[in-house]
């Protein structure tokens, strides 16, 4: 998948199903035949930050990815196929976003957000 693609603010995506939420700071997904990219969080931080994510992903079958994009479109990868973990995330001043990037996938999917008092979390699908 490209890169540019991914760094693009529209959504596109599929899923065959999709079950869980994105609420505040936490997301829990199971998702099958789960295909392009959905943003799940806009964070937008005051000052340059540093933001605390946990994460959690099985993959059972396909292709799929967590990123975050900060305002100059870079791309951080924050976890990939099945993994456990956590990480401090370097975010610039003004808007980062936090995307699901799959093909053909099935899985689940958790994490966790732990933003500093400068940092706002909008929850993208709401």
């Amino acid at each position: 998948m490209m890169i540019k693609k991914i760094a693009s603010e529209g959504d596109s995506y599929t899923f065959l199903v999709r079950n869980g939420a994105v609420e505040d700071n936490k997301t829990s997904i199971k998702f099958s035949s789960f295909t392009g990219m959905e943003t799940i969080y806009i964070i937008e931080a005051a000052i340059n930050s540093k933001l605390k994510i946990d994460f959690n992903s099985k993959v059972l079958k396909g292709k799929f990815k967590v990123v975050l994009i900060d305002t100059n479109n870079k791309i951080t990868k924050i976890l990939e196929g099945t993994q456990e973990g956590s990480m401090e995330l370097d975010l610039l001043k003004g808007r980062s976003r936090i995307k699901l990037v799959g093909k053909d996938t099935s899985g689940e999917v958790r994490i966790v957000l732990y933003p500093s008092n400068n940092i706002d979390i909008i929850e993208k699908n709401q």
